[in-house]
């Protein structure tokens, strides 16, 4: 098992539970970007099972709530490293 987790980390840079959160959060981003369906939904369908986890997951992550970057990614605002999460900004 500490092998398996060892050599995850040392292939992606992060933990398995880090991986799986920015996975979910890309496609978070990806559907708020190309779908209709509310947020809560999106949320919920990726993994999520708290909403007001998520909202805060998602601000601390991207910057900015996910109905302002569904806005912003409408109006065609959004900056290619708000549209990719592998490229999210640091923690300091």
């Amino acid at each position: 098992k500490s092998t398996i987790i060892h050599t995850f980390s040392k292939t992606y840079g992060m933990g398995i539970t880090s991986y799986l959160m920015e996975r979910r959060l890309k496609e978070v981003k990806l559907h708020l970007r190309i779908s209709n369906m509310p947020v809560n939904s999106i949320a919920l369908d990726n993994g999520f099972s708290s909403i007001p986890y998520f909202y805060n997951y998602f601000v601390r992550n991207v910057g900015m709530t996910p109905s302002e970057y569904r806005k912003r990614a409408q109006e065609g605002k959004l900056i290619e490293d708000e549209q990719d999460t592998l490229t999210r900004k640091k923690r300091v």
